[in-house]
């Protein structure tokens, strides 16, 4: 039995949409409100097209850790979405 994989997403407390199914909203409010959340994760996160995506989910999902730690407000938040199973 594989083990489920998951794709990270940091965004925000306060933001009502989904950042994959509502991308086009979810990103409007993140840049409205001046968040940049994807600018944000790419600072922390140190992904590359050498690593595999499993490698890649794990950086991304420890550079939102790391943000989230440091974020005095608590405004940003992770949001976990299994991946399908092949």
């Amino acid at each position: 039995m594989e083990k489920e994989q998951f794709r990270y997403y940091l965004t925000t407390v306060d933001n009502p949409f989904d950042p994959l199914e509502e991308q086009g909203s979810w990103l409007l409010y993140d840049k409205l409100n001046g968040y940049d959340c994807n600018e944000m994760l790419a600072r922390y996160a140190r992904t590359s097209d050498e690593l595999s995506d499993a490698e890649n989910q794990r950086e991304i999902r420890g550079a939102i850790l790391k943000i989230m730690a440091r974020d005095p407000n608590n405004i940003y938040t992770m949001i976990r979405k299994p991946l399908p199973i092949q």
